[in-house]
């Protein structure tokens, strides 16, 4: 993968800062480059995290050999989670999906912009969504989930890339 990846060529070309996050979990393997997210509420001093307490929610299924494929951070009804940014535009990109299981009815809203509604996968089926979204108060939002608690939202991994004016 290189690190331009379903970052558009135009968007690419005025790209700034770019962080990644595996939704991994307190025990899984760090990923070089990935900022490893534990499920914990937000921090001001690591300047992300979740409004509740996620750390029990993580899976790693040991059946894809890609780490950020194969752990995730789920979810059976709604969260928030937060990353402290300087205010601007930003090129966010999520992947959600489950290596081990079908995850039908996932949500994910970046910043306001709902970027996956009802979205169905099958085992080892991923799916990305973008938006650019506009920061105005510091904190980069992302809610995933549904208020349905049959559903899971399984989050993988966060890719947030700054653009300049």
């Amino acid at each position: 993968e290189t690190a331009d990846e379903g970052v558009p060529e135009a968007i690419s070309a005025r790209a700034g800062d770019t962080r990644w996050f595996n939704f991994a979990g307190p025990d899984a393997k760090a990923i070089d480059g990935f900022e490893h997210d534990k499920g914990l509420p937000f921090d001001t001093g690591r300047g992300y995290g979740w409004r509740n307490d996620l750390s029990a929610n993580h899976r790693a299924r040991g059946f894809d050999a890609d780490i950020k494929y194969d752990t995730f951070i789920f979810t059976r009804g709604t969260d928030t989670w937060e990353c402290a940014v300087d205010d601007g535009t930003y090129y966010v990109t999520v992947c959600i999906g489950d290596s081990g299981f079908e995850q039908p009815g996932q949500f994910v809203r970046i910043e306001g912009h709902t970027v996956a509604d009802s979205v169905d996968t099958y085992a080892g089926e991923f799916h990305a969504a973008s938006a650019e979204v506009e920061v105005q108060d510091g904190k980069l939002t992302v809610d995933i989930g549904t208020e349905e608690p049959s559903l899971n939202t399984c989050l993988n991994w966060l890719r947030i890339v700054g653009l300049n004016p």
